[in-house]
């Protein structure tokens, strides 16, 4: 792989405590004038704050360590961050609140600097905790959440969800309910943000969905993208709503062992597992109306411990723009005969920042696909070879005949593909850039 040098700068906006105690506040001015000249670039941020960021003051600090780990649609992304004091003298008595923005990237040499960009951008949130350890190496601590959280942890509010309007005002509305979300943006990416979903849905009828305080209003957006079989995540200050990906035709980043992976890991439960109904449900654009499929169609249900029957714990998978129920019902079919069989699980790390085909890994987050090969010749020789073909090469590989039979009917079913669950990564000032990846194996509905 390419040579390159990894960089990450963290851009601190942070709000002071103007309720500071006044002995305090008399100890400050040395370490705050210290704090000044060490930052260089510090400046008033009040009008430079970016999306839902505010703060008085704006810093950029190259940290000694950090790590970035981007979790599930439903779960807020987390960032860890050590900072050298001498570097960022920073007493935490002052501040009230502290976000951060984490840019990660290459350069080209030793002395180049990264520029900051969008491009760069792989993490925005509000520090959680802060811990300031003052000895011989004395450094300052940083645990965050991305924005994520603000909705995640926030309960609906319990009013109406009016229906009759466009889907993306009604999530918009949902925002607007709380401060801290209120600047929140949304994104109706490649797909109609305006489209209403009592036009279409004939058990709504045009009404309201009742409230639930139960629910939080993370749950209450999704719910309502799942009406239309749509999916929805958060980056940075915006909500994002989209098609669900489709499951066949997707490739993603290639790793290969011994090329671009340092170490991989593989796990798998052996044998026949017992899997709850799948359903999968999407939006038929033609009829405009929601149609599913659920697998197994008839599945005795099991008995509880006063004898009633126990309702099926169905698992709900989104696609978008299927028009016909038998598709969906070979797509459940098929997700359903992978759970009983259980996912193979990988647990892998590289150093490199690129893809062996160029492609920018820093962009990796859950739910994207992936490929993942032991040998350049599972990719030549192997997968979406004939059974024939594949027979063939591990004959001539020194294979007995029955063995090599065995193998490439084996690899007449797996792929190469693996859908990623949490990707993370860090940065180290002396060690340089790791990406630990763990993914689980990529499901195909044909």
């Amino acid at each position: 792989m390419a040579v390159y040098y990894p960089r990450a700068v963290i851009r601190f906006l942070f709000q002071l405590d103007r309720r500071v105690d006044a002995l305090v506040a008399a100890l400050l001015p040395p370490g705050w004038e210290k704090f000044a000249q060490a930052a260089g670039s510090v400046v008033n941020a009040a009008a430079a704050s970016n999306g839902v960021l505010q703060g008085d003051y704006m810093v950029d600090v190259v940290p000694q360590r950090l790590r970035v780990k981007c979790n599930s649609y439903h779960e807020a992304d987390e960032a860890f961050a050590t900072i050298d004091f001498a570097r960022f003298p920073f007493d935490p008595r002052i501040a009230k609140a502290v976000t951060m923005q984490i840019h990660m990237g290459a350069v080209g040499s030793v002395d180049e600097k990264l520029k900051l960009s969008k491009k760069t951008l792989l993490f925005t949130g509000y520090v959680d905790e802060g811990d300031w350890q003052q000895d011989d190496d004395s450094t300052i601590k940083f645990d965050a959440r991305d924005q994520t959280a603000l909705i995640h942890g926030r309960p609906f509010s319990g009013q109406q969800v009016d229906v009759t309007k466009p889907l993306i005002e009604v999530i918009q509305a949902i925002l607007q309910e709380h401060p801290s979300t209120a600047p929140m943006k949304v994104e109706a990416r490649g797909v109609d943000g305006s489209i209403v979903i009592a036009d279409f849905k004939g058990d709504i009828g045009g009404q309201k969905h009742s409230g639930e305080t139960t629910q939080s209003a993370w749950e209450v957006i999704t719910h309502l993208c799942i009406e239309v079989g749509w999916i929805c995540w958060v980056e940075q200050d915006t909500v994002v709503i989209a098609e669900s990906q489709a499951l066949i035709g997707i490739k993603g980043p290639k790793f290969i062992y011994g090329q671009n992976l340092k170490e991989i890991g593989v796990k798998r439960q052996v044998g026949w597992a017992k899997a709850a109904p799948i359903t999968v449900r999407s939006w038929n654009p033609v009829e405009r109306k929601t149609i599913s499929a659920t697998w197994p169609k008839e599945m005795k249900p099991e008995v509880q411990g006063d004898g009633k029957p126990k309702p099926p714990d169905a698992n709900l998978y989104c696609l978008s723009n299927v028009k016909d129920v038998a598709a969906l019902e070979r797509a459940a079919r098929c997700i359903w005969v992978r759970r009983q069989s259980q996912d193979i699980c990988l647990d892998f790390t590289t150093a490199e920042m690129k893809g062996i085909d160029n492609e920018e890994l820093l962009q990796l987050r859950a739910g994207m696909p992936i490929q993942v090969l032991f040998t350049r010749a599972e990719e030549q020789f192997l997968y979406g070879k004939t059974l024939g073909e594949a027979t063939r090469y591990l004959l001539g590989q020194g294979y007995r005949p029955g063995v090599a039979a065995a193998i490439a009917g084996a690899y007449q079913d797996i792929t190469a593909l693996y859908q990623v669950d949490t990707a993370e990564h860090s940065f180290d000032e002396q060690k340089g850039y790791q990406l630990r990846v763990k993914a689980a194996s990529y499901i195909q509905a044909q």
